[in-house]
């Protein structure tokens, strides 16, 4: 995991000289596209974050309006800035007793739950989110890693298993489900962290 506080800043526009670190951004191609600046973080395990795809823009959402539960379905949303749902608390986690350690990513809204790995008989493999596991094949569907790829994004692998966070080509409610696969190399595996 990266154990640095510094931010990586991706510029996406033309803008006033910013003093920052952008030894690893690339923005000439993206500059006339937005007029904004985004800052993608470096993932610092304690902090909370929203996590954005790559392909469609949208941010990793707990589908529901109230509390997330167990169960509840996670899919790719429009960015809303006042939904909590669209924040994770990512820590760090072990147990030495079940040997089991990884990041955990809490929800924001619920703290007790976790993005998750569905392994009932229908949806395998569909991300949710679940309570924090008690025994290590739980915990084992929750614990995550963050592999920097570039350019400030990541792909979010679970510890113990050959599986990625990759956005379907399932629609659902504003915007894709998302589930756990094995490595593809494609765009929808990489997700970028912000502040």
């Amino acid at each position: 995991f990266p154990k640095t506080n510094t931010i990586s800043v991706f510029i996406l526009c033309k803008a006033k000289k910013v003093a920052a670190d952008t030894s690893n951004c690339s923005y000439k191609s993206q500059k006339k596209k937005y007029k904004e600046i985004k800052f993608m973080a470096t993932i610092t395990l304690g902090n909370s974050y929203r996590f954005k795809d790559y392909n469609n823009n949208k941010y990793l959402n707990i589908l529901t309006d109230g509390t997330p539960t167990n169960n509840s379905n996670v899919t790719i949303y429009s960015l809303d800035s006042s939904d909590m749902a669209q924040v994770w608390k990512c820590d760090s986690y072990t147990n030495s007793n079940l040997g089991v350690s990884g990041a955990l990513m809490k929800s924001v809204k619920n703290s007790n739950v976790a993005l998750d790995r569905w392994r009932g008989s229908s949806n395998y493999n569909n991300a949710d989110v679940y309570a924090i596991g008690t025994t290590a094949a739980d915990l084992k569907d929750q614990l995550v890693e963050f592999r920097f790829i570039s350019n400030g994004y990541y792909r979010i692998k679970l510890v113990y298993y050959d599986l990625y966070l990759t956005v379907s080509d399932t629609a659902t409610y504003g915007g894709y489900n998302v589930n756990w696969r094995e490595l593809t190399g494609d765009t929808n595996q990489l997700w970028a962290a912000e502040l």
